[in-house]
């Protein structure tokens, strides 16, 4: 028999255990953020972002035994630079695109149909109009596992689908390539940013851009919050150049509780959780489990970095 593959995880003991169960000749173990102490013969790491599993310390040899490290996350954003040093890495890429891409339609769809404030509180019988999404553009910066996801779920609403990309690899045909993110912003009636952040994306759209937007667009962000000038934005929203601002992440998690986008009437913000469902998570399970599998055996490992793939955008 094989000798086992020594892992350890950054996750809860049960989540660990639960995730990994049936995984054959495997030496589990759990670990925190603090990995100074990291058993000399672990081969294999399983990391969470700094933003939810706390400030990750090296151990005092890096890598050491460690060969490969999965990412519990899709973006490599959240990891100290010495993560990435000296070992093979992947990470969650597409894992979430389904579940990421029907918040942003269930915020697309509640912007159009004025959702909620068109339930009913009273027998007065109020009719307040909405609009469209056939017809409507979305405009989609960032075209990566979850963009992709997000053009075909439009598109099957009747919306007219345009998108940027940082690289030249095709798009499906139904999609539209903008000749720029300023022609993106100008001529879309709602804006989803789909990208990883980097060094290239920090405040992407700012004043500049916001001043190019189509009068009266819909901004969502199910990216990262660093993409955003949040004063620049809420400038933009008070003005109404921007009629509404559907944010899932902030520059400042969790953000100061007088933050303005909190109170802003044409402001809505969620805790991060576009992706917190159960098919999710499960399939980050999966993902763990897979890649355990192939990276014992040899085989190519799902969402796999390449090695200058950390500053690029999609």
């Amino acid at each position: 028999m094989t000798r086992p593959l020594i892992a350890a995880v950054q996750l809860p003991e049960a989540a660990a255990r639960s995730w990994l169960d049936g995984v054959e000749n495997l030496d589990l173990r759990v670990t925190g953020a603090d990995l100074s102490a990291l058993d000399a013969d672990v081969e294999c790491l399983v990391l969470a972002p700094e933003s939810h599993g706390g400030k990750l310390i090296a151990p005092p040899q890096w890598p050491g035994a460690v060969r490969w490290v999965q990412l519990l996350s899709t973006g490599t954003d959240g990891y100290p630079q010495w993560v990435f040093e000296g070992v093979t890495v992947s990470t969650m890429h597409g894992v979430n695109a389904a579940a990421v891409a029907e918040f942003a339609l269930a915020a697309i769809l509640s912007a159009a149909r004025r959702i909620p404030e068109i339930w009913a509180e009273s027998a007065s019988w109020e009719s307040r109009q909405g609009t469209d999404l056939a017809d409507a553009i979305i405009g989609i910066v960032g075209f990566g596992a979850i963009g992709e996801a997000i053009a075909s779920r439009a598109a099957a609403f009747g919306m007219h689908v345009q998108a940027i990309r940082a690289s030249d690899a095709p798009m499906p045909a139904y999609v539209r390539r903008a000749s720029s993110i300023g022609d993106l912003f100008a001529s879309s009636d709602h804006v989803v940013l789909a990208l990883p952040s980097s060094a290239a994306t920090a405040r992407l759209v700012d004043a500049a851009l916001l001043d190019k937007a189509k009068d009266g667009l819909h901004l969502v962000n199910v990216a990262r919050g660093d993409l955003v000038d949040e004063s620049a934005l809420l400038a933009a929203l008070d003005r109404g150049k921007i009629a509404l601002a559907t944010l899932d992440v902030l520059a400042q998690e969790p953000p100061p509780h007088d933050h303005p986008l909190l109170q802003h009437p044409r402001a809505r913000v969620s805790s991060h959780l576009a992706a917190n469902t159960p098919g999710a998570i499960q399939g980050i399970a999966r993902r763990i489990r897979k890649n355990i599998e192939a990276f014992r055996g040899g085989a190519p490992l799902e969402g796999l970095l390449k090695p200058d793939a950390r500053q690029k955008a999609a």
